[in-house]
């Protein structure tokens, strides 16, 4: 990202995990959280710049199949050592963050250990108004609590009402003082930060009639952001959403997906552990490589929200295939 500061924030999920065999469950599709604490010190997101210790608080959380090379939020810290690791917006960390209060206006269950929250920030002077893109972020605590870096779900024109929505992913610490939040229940949020997708690079539509998505996990909700406040999908010809989740009830959104194909997004389930009678099983790049080829890369974009190995594999696989590597957006 360019910036004048160093930064460092978490959106999105995880991806294209490793299988292993003989390991325990544990970890998670995904996850939108990081929060500032002490045990955890990533390599600096850019050089000369000093690296604040952080644990993450929604990555990598405890259902994950035992076919993925990650036991535990420990054991990436240990071994990973770097934020980069783990698919991660850039934010900065050592700028002042002016907190305001604000109000929970509901609070659903989304799937397994995913919470939707609305929060009401219409009191809050100018916070709707710095988010403009798909793919930004907001921080977020309870109390005394570490931060929380978290994607916005609902798309910026929604926003402009002034009641923001997220999707929690609840791996304990913070995400779980979030996740355990209800309607009146306050906390404090930061301003709306990040780069989001760059749609401009993927526009207009009939230079670029396919795009690819690529989510998993709580990384949806970027997704559902850049979906709802359009990016012109029903005036392309191949708009496909590979999304990634353990299981189907792990899956957030499925009440939009009829929307989203209405809107002209095909809608591709994939999921880790079997039986999938409603989607592909295994890795979303895996599904991709089973479908119909593209028509022409050099008018294909795409989108990718994970872990950054995942987005590193399917970069190189798209790349490969002759798309354009300006046309794949990330919103780190």
């Amino acid at each position: 990202m360019a910036t004048t500061a160093c930064q460092s924030v978490a959106t999105a999920s995880f991806g294209l995990l490793k299988p292993r065999r003989n390991s325990a469950p544990s970890g998670s599709y995904g996850g939108t959280l990081w929060s500032p604490a002490p045990g955890f010190r990533p390599s600096s997101p850019c050089p000369g710049c000093a690296a604040q210790q952080l644990t993450t608080t929604s990555f990598l959380s405890r259902d994950l199949s035992s076919r993925f090379q990650v036991q535990s939020v420990r054991e990436v810290q240990s071994t990973a050592r770097s934020n980069q690791q783990l698919g991660v917006v850039m934010a900065d960390w050592n700028a002042q963050v002016d907190w305001k209060e604000a109000t929970i206006t509901d609070a659903k269950k989304a799937g397994d250990l995913l919470t939707s929250l609305w929060v009401d920030v219409r009191e809050i002077d100018g916070l709707t108004a710095g988010y403009t893109i798909p793919g930004q972020y907001i921080q977020m605590k309870v109390g005394d609590s570490k931060p929380a870096y978290i994607a916005l779900a609902s798309s910026p024109k929604e926003s402009q009402s002034g009641i923001l929505e997220v999707l929690i992913r609840d791996n304990g610490g913070t995400s779980e003082l979030l996740s355990n939040l209800s309607k009146g229940d306050k906390l404090f949020v930061s301003a709306v930060a990040g780069k989001g997708f760059n749609i401009d690079l993927i526009a207009p539509p009939s230079d670029f009639p396919t795009v690819l998505i690529f989510a998993t996990g709580s990384g949806i909700s970027p997704i559902r952001s850049l979906i709802e406040n359009g990016f012109e999908a029903d005036k392309r010809k191949d708009v496909r959403l590979y999304y990634g989740a353990f299981r189907s009830s792990a899956m957030a959104f499925q009440e939009r997906f009829k929307s989203w194909e209405e809107s002209g997004v095909r809608v591709i389930p994939v999921f880790s552990e079997p039986p999938g009678k409603d989607g592909f099983v295994g890795f979303v790049q895996e599904k991709y490589r089973k479908d119909p080829p593209i028509a022409d890369p050099a008018t294909t974009g795409a989108v990718l929200v994970g872990q950054k190995e995942m987005c590193q594999e399917l970069i190189e696989m798209l790349t490969e295939q002759g798309i354009a590597r300006e046309r794949i957006l990330m919103n780190f």
